[in-house]
């Protein structure tokens, strides 16, 4: 059932993958606040779920994000990111199941 409304063309994955997606999109729409998870468990399920992806899929998770980064230039006064350095990484370059919750304060 669930293999005949996703789109193959997103690339392979497994019943597993789509169990766990599946099952905390259901629990991230519960009526009950408390009932939902919180969003750093959300953040790690997805990563678990990430990391149960074949490594086919890792290569095309954002195959023309680095061609557009490239084309970005922190020094351009035009680019909406003149101010910032952008950099693509990797799921499994970066390890965001680390046990640290990272600080984010305005610019």
């Amino acid at each position: 059932m669930m293999s005949s409304i996703i789109d193959r063309s997103i690339g392979p994955y497994s019943s597993d993958c789509v169990e766990k997606f599946l099952d905390l999109a259901v629990r991230c729409t519960l009526d009950e606040q408390k009932d939902r998870p919180v969003i750093l468990e959300v953040v790690r399920e997805l990563e678990n779920i990430t990391c149960m992806l074949p490594a086919a899929f890792d290569n095309n998770i954002a195959p023309d994000l680095d061609v557009f980064m490239s084309g970005m230039s922190s020094s351009s006064p035009t680019s909406a990111y003149s101010r910032h350095t952008i950099t693509y990484t990797t799921m499994k370059e970066i390890e965001l199941v680390s046990g640290v919750i990272p600080s984010i304060s305005p610019l």
